[in-house]
């Protein structure tokens, strides 16, 4: 490899007063000089290239061995793509209805996406990071556990972008995905509404059966009156509203299940090395994708661990949550149909009283009015009193005038209240 030639002219005079005023900086020239033009650009594409030679590399656990290296490692991480890649189909396919063009549309998108960041990572932009020392473009197993952290929103932050236009692109790509997490909550938020509905519609239907059932069996001599207190009682109880316990249980068991799986991986796996405390620490606030970031994973197989775990464990997380707000707006409807129940049979109670033993028609619309919460009592005793002050004659009968009279009076006084409250 032939040195540099020498500076000409008035390059040469440069070096020489530099070199007398920095003599570190002299050497600094010469170690240069001996770096041949082409040596020195093989050296600038080594620290640039995006896998440099001699980068710290973690080790992976070698599955097999040949001129294809595959790891153990690498092959989960694979394994994680495809199923991200083919959780929409499955969705759509266990529910039984075929893609519309705008979901396939979107869903195109998606995987492009998807594909074109796994290969920008792993090829192009540079990260730096406390698991390797220096600054390079990701593996298919750092990748894959970056991308999980983005799609949970647990972000630890021990990888990051090591430039500026790497953290702008890092930055709007996790927007992408943030927006992808809302779609699929949007749906999973719907199907629990029209689950929801779905219920409370057969507890309805129910509850109308055997309404039904009480009136055709009321005078029937033949049914004991055993059987009709019991269905009256299953009457009650189907009209009250049940809670979801079972629901919120089997969530907290699952939720915990995850959280111990963590545990015992983190405590137990060699190079992870975590103590009980640490590891229920880490569990906990990875799972409820707060991610402080104080512990991670250490080793490669404790990052495709996590990447399959935070996918999970964070969705038993989200149903928890979910499971506990209908467990508490449970409570609140039971509490609420209770107090109506109470004062619905406290009316009916009032009701039946004042009921004579023989009723007319009028004394049968009181009653019914009353009992269904349609009017106020004291508004029927209202009507009532203006009837008889209108002067009924002896066949408790009004003229038409006087009813037309009342009428014009009640629109004058409204009109006269209007007129004041514009004053």
């Amino acid at each position: 490899m032939q040195p540099l030639p020498a500076a000409p002219g008035g390059a040469a005079a440069a070096t020489m007063i530099l070199a007398t005023l920095l003599p570190g900086a002299a050497a600094a020239m010469d170690a240069n000089a001996t770096l041949g033009r082409e040596g020195f650009l093989l050296h600038k594409a080594g620290r640039l290239r995006d896998h440099p030679p001699g980068a710290d590399y973690s080790k992976e656990t070698v599955m097999v061995d040949g001129g294809l290296s595959i790891t153990t490692e690498a092959f989960f991480a694979f394994l994680w793509i495809l199923m991200v890649c083919a959780l929409p189909l499955v969705a759509f396919k266990l529910e039984g209805r075929r893609l519309t063009r705008s979901e396939v549309g979107i869903f195109g998108i998606m995987w492009i996406a998807f594909v074109g960041g796994i290969y920008l990572f792993t090829n192009i932009l540079l990260f730096e990071s406390v698991h390797f020392e220096g600054v390079r473009s990701l593996t298919i197993v750092e990748c894959v556990y970056l991308f999980t952290q983005m799609l949970t929103t647990v972000g630890y932050g021990d990888i990051v972008p090591a430039r500026p236009r790497a953290q702008v692109f890092v930055g709007l790509y996790v927007l992408f995905f943030l927006m992808i997490i809302a779609n699929v909550l949007s749906d999973i938020s719907c199907r629990v509404a029209e689950h929801t509905e779905d219920f409370y519609k057969k507890m309805r239907v129910s509850a109308s059966q055997l309404l039904l059932t009480l009136r055709e069996t009321e005078n029937d001599e033949s049914v004991p009156t055993t059987s009709r207190t019991q269905a009256k009682e299953t009457l009650i109880k189907a009209r009250i509203p049940a809670l979801p316990w079972t629901g919120f249980v089997k969530h907290l068991l699952s939720f915990s299940l995850w959280c111990a799986m963590g545990i015992v991986f983190f405590t137990r796996y060699p190079g992870e090395g975590r103590t009980t405390s640490e590891a229920i620490y880490m569990s906990i606030v990875t799972l409820s994708t707060v991610g402080f970031g104080v512990y991670t994973p250490l080793t490669e197989a404790g990052k495709v661990f996590g990447s399959f775990w935070m996918l999970f464990g964070s969705g038993t997380l989200v149903a928890l949550v979910g499971s506990f707000t209908e467990l508490v707006e449970g409570v609140r409807v039971r509490e609420k149909f209770f107090k109506e129940f109470r004062r619905e049979e406290l009316q009916m109670n009032e009701a039946f009283q004042k009921l004579p033993e023989r009723c007319d028609l009028h004394d049968f619309m009181r009653f019914a009015m009353l009992y269904s919460d349609f009017v106020e009592e004291r508004k029927l005793d209202m009507i009532q009193d203006t009837f008889y002050t209108l002067g009924p004659g002896e066949n408790e009968k009004l003229d038409k005038e006087a009813v037309v009279a009342l009428l014009e009076k009640l629109d004058q006084s409204t009109t006269d209240r209007k007129d004041t409250s514009a004053l």
